[in-house]
Formats: structure tokens, sequence, C-alpha cells
């Protein structure tokens, strides 16, 4: 996915980033400072997005997992993308008629 935010900067940050784009005319180092801003900016989203449309974490990912096997329950593949659907799924899951659950 590509996408254009803006950003406003503080005038002294700015100076100083223009003056850093304008040593990175090589591609090398250039590339290597866009993974650096890469890097952070995807920490940042990462927690910046809505929890709801965050995704599973591994340990809830595990979970669905014993679900399935031990029930047969095939999750949606939303629960397995964004923590809002997997939450949903736990909500609404019945084991099938016939089934018990383990105590």
């Amino acid at each position: 996915m590509e996408t254009a935010i803006q950003l406003v900067l503080p005038d002294g940050l700015e100076r100083s980033m223009s003056a850093q784009w304008d040593r990175l005319r090589e591609r090398e180092p250039r590339d290597k400072f866009a993974r650096l801003i890469e890097t952070g900016l995807v920490t940042l989203l990462a927690k910046a997005i809505d929890w709801d449309l965050q995704e599973p974490t591994p340990d809830e990912i595990a979970y669905l997992m014993v679900m399935w096997e031990e029930f047969g329950t095939v999750p949606p593949k939303e629960a397995t993308q964004f923590r809002g659907a997997y939450f949903e799924f736990l909500e609404n899951f019945e084991p099938r008629q016939g089934q018990e659950t383990s105590s």
C-alpha cells in the first residue's frame, strides 16, 4: 500500500529534515534513511490504529487454533486479521451440539 500523510513539523525539525534530505543524494544512503523512517512509522502506526482493527496477538491466534482443533470450528478469516472480529467470534462461539467443552 502506498499512501501520503502530510506532517506538520516544528520549524527546527523541518530545517533539519530538509538539510538531511539534501545530504541523501545517493540512492544507498537515501534508501537506508527511508527504511529507518519506515521502521519507526510502522511501530507508531501499529500502536495508533484503533484496537479493533489491530491484528490479533500470537497468543490470540494460538487460541483460535486450539478451538479449531478441539471443536472443528473454522474461525472466519477476519477473526485472524482483526481483533474486533476475533472478539466478536469468541462472543458468539457455541460448540456444535453434541460437543462438550472440556473442564
